[in-house]
């Protein structure tokens, strides 16, 4: 009864927070109408990077509109390199949805500051309700928005009546062949702007000085030639349910490249990355060629770490995603508490998805056993035909 009460306290205080829209419902503007933009995503960074064929296309198909692009930290800095003319807003990191509306207090006077533009993207199909909230509180002439798809199991998180903020919510589409439920919710959100059936991909960017410029670097820090390949291993992601023990992914690199001992492996990450970069390297210490770069690279530069690879393995994180937008050989562990949600997407000879179906698939990882045996139990022999498949594939 408590959390029954306590759940619609925050309801109520989420309505009183949230800047409603009233009187007749409003027209979506045509392309040609649309000179101000602002797009809205509020995901962690591997969402975001999904989100950049979107992007990318609406950038192409509206040149004469000005973009405003609103992420939360860390995502702003991969956004302003990757949009260098658009005007980038990064809010603070996710809290709990509650904490995201209240405890900043300058985040509803700047979103409500901004200048109406025409139209406002959200571009999260999963909303807590602070993410509702927010998007009431920025000024546009027309507010889009795709239904919720959060599970009944967490409407507790929802906003109730989001009609009252979005001029128009659409429904969730059939995926096509190939694609995750999230690029299929970007494509409807890019087609119904667009006027026609559009087709998007991530892609990333790096300038070919960026990948030198890391080059450089890891040639003075490891000593690996500029012109020599190298495989790179992410093994964290950012919630600890969806890695795996190192000795399960260090015995499937071991095998994968033990006809190629002298290929070097670097092991990146962010530095709180530590608690999963540093059991893997004492794994793989005295079996291969490994360096750590844990917390040696900014987030952007990743990207160009990435663009300058042989290959990468990793999990269900930011780091594979990018692999595959800026088509890098790639293998990607993956657990089944969101499968078809944000993963698996781009399969191919070269960017593999390795993962074990089980009866509990889609528990949103809500795990219902000590540990996920829909990654614990994948072999580390089939991780390792990945890796050697990708890395064939990828010969020349």
């Amino acid at each position: 009864m408590a959390g029954y009460l306590k759940s619609k306290a925050r309801h109520l205080l989420t309505r009183l927070a949230s800047s409603r829209r009233t009187g007749a419902r409003r027209r979506l503007p045509a392309p040609s109408e649309l000179r101000a933009v602002t797009l809205l995503k509020l995901d962690r960074i591997g969402d975001f990077i999904l989100s950049t064929g979107a992007l990318n296309a609406l950038c192409e198909e509206l040149p004469a509109a000005r973009f405003t692009l609103i992420v939360r930290s860390p995502s702003g800095e991969i956004a302003q390199q990757q949009f260098p003319d658009w005007r980038v807003i990064e809010l603070p990191a996710r809290e709990n949805a509650f904490r995201n509306i209240f405890a900043h207090r300058g985040v509803r006077s700047e979103l409500r500051r901004l200048p109406e533009s025409d139209l406002l993207i959200d571009l999260r199909a999963f909303r807590d309700y602070s993410d509702a909230v927010l998007a009431s509180w920025i000024p546009a002439r027309f507010k889009l928005a795709l239904r919720n798809a959060f599970p009944d199991s967490f409407s507790a998180f929802c906003y109730p009546g989001e009609e009252a903020i979005y001029d128009e919510l659409i429904a969730p589409v059939p995926t096509a062949v190939g694609e995750c439920n999230e690029l299929a919710g970007l494509r409807t959100l890019v087609s119904r702007v667009l006027g026609g059936q559009a087709t998007i991909s991530p892609t990333l960017s790096v300038p070919a000085s960026e990948v030198s410029n890391i080059r450089d670097r890891l040639a003075q820090k490891f000593g690996i030639a500029p012109s020599s390949p190298y495989v790179l291993v992410y093994p964290g992601t950012s919630s600890q349910i969806k890695e795996i023990p190192a000795w399960q992914l260090g015995t499937a690199l071991v095998a994968a490249l033990k006809s190629a001992p002298e290929l070097p492996v670097v092991i990146g990450g962010s530095a709180g990355d530590i608690r999963t970069t540093g059991p893997l390297i004492a794994e793989l210490r005295n079996k291969l060629t490994v360096h750590d770069a844990t917390g040696l690279f900014s987030l952007a530069e990743n990207v160009a770490l990435i663009g300058g690879a042989r290959a990468l393995i990793g999990m269900d994180s930011c780091h594979i995603h990018m692999a595959g937008a800026l088509d890098i050989p790639a293998v990607g562990i993956l657990g089944g508490g969101q499968f078809g949600d944000f993963a698996p997407w781009g399969e191919g000879a070269r960017f593999q998805w390795v993962h074990h179906r089980t009866e509990c698939y889609g528990c949103n990882w809500i795990c219902p056993f000590p540990q996920a045996n829909c990654l614990h139990d994948i072999p580390p022999d089939a991780i390792a035909s990945a890796i050697r498949d990708v890395l064939s594939a990828s010969a020349g």
